[in-house]
């Protein structure tokens, strides 16, 4: 099990949530609200967990960048 902390302020829940469904392939995503923060939670993940959230990370920046 692997947390993320991402800031509302940074990236839109619309994008979380569309990388989070491009992802439900490759690891079990639980999804939190904390405040302005959404809080992902990565499970049963089908490469290293670490690499997993370092490549949902950069999915969900280039998706964020996409829409600017």
């Amino acid at each position: 099990m692997v947390k993320l902390l991402l800031s509302t302020e940074i990236y839109s829940e619309k994008s979380i949530k569309e990388t989070c469904d491009t992802y439900k392939d490759f690891a079990k995503i639980k999804v939190k609200r904390k405040g302005i923060y959404i809080e992902l939670i990565f499970n049963s993940c089908k490469y290293d967990p670490n690499v997993t959230v370092k490549e949902f990370e950069n999915y969900l920046i280039n998706i964020e960048n996409m829409k600017k």
